[in-house]
């Protein structure tokens, strides 16, 4: 299955289980900045989002004590975040961290890139 198939199998379960395209942004979002970050100490993914890229990322690593490499990120819709978490489920170990994979960070990229803006997920420029 290729990084688009996974990710509209995401938005279509996001439809039927929540029964709203939650990769739409709604008047209520505020804009925020999606972001990856690499933790290096136990080789694992976190993705999440802020207003504040610097201050997270800082604040991740402080409270683990790990050393944190943030590898990107892209001006998005909290929708977006829950629709990116959805796409990657099957790498999740807990909350937002998810496992080391090529995969994982390919799909972001994708993401960040926008390759995926025809693929019902919104305007990712």
């Amino acid at each position: 299955m290729t990084t688009k198939q996974i990710a509209e199998a995401a938005v279509r379960e996001a439809i039927s289980k929540f029964g709203f395209d939650i990769s739409r942004s709604s008047k209520k979002e505020v804009p925020c900045r999606i972001y990856i970050i690499y933790d290096k100490y136990f080789r694992r993914f976190k993705i999440g989002r802020t207003r504040d890229l610097t201050t997270r990322v800082n604040a991740i690593a402080n409270s683990s004590g790990s050393e944190m490499e943030l590898v990107g990120s892209f001006e998005g819709w909290p929708s977006n975040e829950i629709t990116l978490h959805a796409a990657l489920k099957e790498f999740r170990l807990k909350g937002e961290w998810y496992r080391y994979d090529s995969r994982v960070l390919d799909m972001f990229k994708e993401w960040e890139c926008g390759v995926l803006t025809g693929a019902g997920l919104g305007d990712w420029s």
